[in-house]
């Protein structure tokens, strides 16, 4: 009874990561141009969910999470960002796509629907993690077409700076923190980041001022208009990125909705 006992938990506790994997690959559809509408999902580790969305010349990034056989998450690109659901059954995954709405939760009233068959090229198995204690190898931040190659070369030309400040006052008293980070993205792959925070409180019992320096160094790429990141080059995150430009013409990169600034 006791061995039977274990073998339920071990079962239990293994299945959600089954059905997690059944999620992983590549999934295809032809779109109603005629093109081939691509879906690719990766492990992103613990349930999580990486990939990418192609078709129509445009490459969006998924992002999202496995529970039990419905995968839940993102698909962001080129400045808008939609809800999707999705099960898989055998070689078929039903895709249920959803744009915000007003209060910024899934609008189901246009809802589309898209069924799409796995890949009939052979799935990569996923990869073996690495030790998170080794440094990433240095190789190539991507660039799989001309247009990566330029954006690669836009992004590594300079330092980016990000800023942000939050804080309150009374008419006793004040508060504030200012956080600063910049980022090297370098084109042997290599990404770099120091981040420091200063906080400040005043008061009818004097000011105190603090700060706290970090940092942190992994891995990045440019591929097919997808930005993502890793810490051990082998799993990657897909981040939702998009260029802008202010009114002087300077480059404004949006990278998870945070703003970066060519660093002075």
């Amino acid at each position: 009874m006791r061995r039977a006992l274990l073998l339920v938990s071990v079962l239990l506790l293994a299945a959600p990561r089954v059905r997690a994997q059944a999620f992983i690959g590549t999934w295809e559809v032809r779109n109603q141009q005629g093109g081939i509408t691509t879906l690719t999902l990766t492990d992103a580790g613990n349930r999580a969910l990486g990939g990418m969305f192609t078709g129509n010349g445009n490459t969006f990034a998924v992002t999202g999470t496995t529970t039990g056989d419905e995968a839940t998450g993102t698909i962001a690109g080129r400045g808008m960002a939609l809800y999707f659901q999705a099960h898989v059954k055998g070689a078929t995954l039903l895709l249920v796509v959803a744009e915000p709405g007003p209060t910024g939760t899934p609008n189901l009233n246009t809802a589309q629907q898209i069924i799409l068959s796995r890949s009939t090229g052979v799935a990569a198995a996923p990869p073996a993690r690495l030790n998170p204690a080794a440094p990433p190898a240095a190789t190539s931040a991507g660039g799989a077409t001309d247009v990566d190659q330029r954006m690669i070369q836009l992004l590594t030309a300079n330092a980016w700076c990000a800023f942000s400040y939050s804080g309150s006052q009374t008419y006793s008293s004040s508060s504030g923190t200012t956080q600063t980070e910049r980022v090297v993205l370098s084109r042997d792959g290599v990404a770099r980041s120091n981040q420091r925070r200063e906080s400040s409180n005043s008061g009818v019992n004097g000011s105190v001022v603090g700060q706290a320096d970090g940092g942190n160094t992994g891995r990045w790429r440019f591929t097919n208009g997808v930005l993502a990141f890793s810490e051990d080059g082998v799993t990657w995150q897909p981040a939702a990125f998009k260029m802008t430009f202010n009114s002087n013409g300077s480059p404004i990169p949006v990278v998870n909705g945070k703003e970066y600034m060519v660093c002075n």
